[in-house]
């Protein structure tokens, strides 16, 4: 590996998720062993270099950055979602809040591309958590919680944010929704048997 690409990983142990800011200055990783969120500034060469960790205590299972890269929201087992709003200017992360999802055992995040609505799939629970998000702090408020298949582990919703699926591995089905284009709530549509216990999916960017 070339120093270009060399990426040092600091004190971080056990990386389970990793997503660049928009901008493509930073890249935040969160780490299950060390129980935190590492951030590395990425210079005008490539070169990726660990800047500093933030404590978050559980099991960190899915990061993402809102649309506007404003925000930055972090998912645990235990069922909590962590708010953090980003820095402009350093990408630094502060501290919003947390909510539960209403569930446990979340493998799972998306957000709408308005960025108005945050999704979570709770494995422990067999559903669905959708939320508001505040445009200004990124905190959420949940809406409404939607029942799915056994053991969901996966969620991603279309490009044009009118349909949602739910992969659900021990049920051995794909669930998919209708998305309201006013207010984001589900509707479910129908029931996609897999015949296997498939682990991950992808959505078409051209969708239509």
């Amino acid at each position: 590996m070339s120093s270009k690409t060399a990426l040092v990983s600091g004190s971080s142990i056990t990386p389970y998720d990793v997503v660049a800011h928009p901008g493509g200055k930073i890249i935040y990783s969160i780490n299950n062993g060390s129980q935190d969120v590492a951030l590395f500034l990425v210079d005008g060469n490539g070169a990726i270099n660990y800047w500093k960790s933030i404590t978050i205590p559980g099991s960190l299972t899915e990061i993402k950055i809102h649309p506007d890269g404003h925000s930055l929201f972090v998912a645990d087992l235990a069922g909590l979602i962590y708010s953090y709003k980003i820095n402009s200017v350093n990408g630094d992360l502060s501290y919003s809040g947390n909510i539960s999802s209403g569930g446990t055992f979340i493998h799972s995040i998306t957000i709408s591309p308005n960025g108005r609505t945050l999704y979570s799939l709770n494995a422990g629970t067999n559903d669905i958590s959708q939320f508001n998000v505040n445009q200004n702090d990124g905190t959420l408020q949940l809406r409404r919680i939607y029942t799915t298949g056994n053991y969901p582990f996966r969620i991603s919703l279309t490009p044009d944010s009118r349909h949602l699926y739910s992969l659900n591995r021990n049920s051995q089905n794909i669930y998919l929704f209708n998305v309201d284009p006013e207010n984001s709530d589900l509707t479910l549509a129908t029931i996609f048997p897999l015949g296997a216990d498939a682990f991950d999916m992808a959505v078409y960017s051209t969708y239509q």
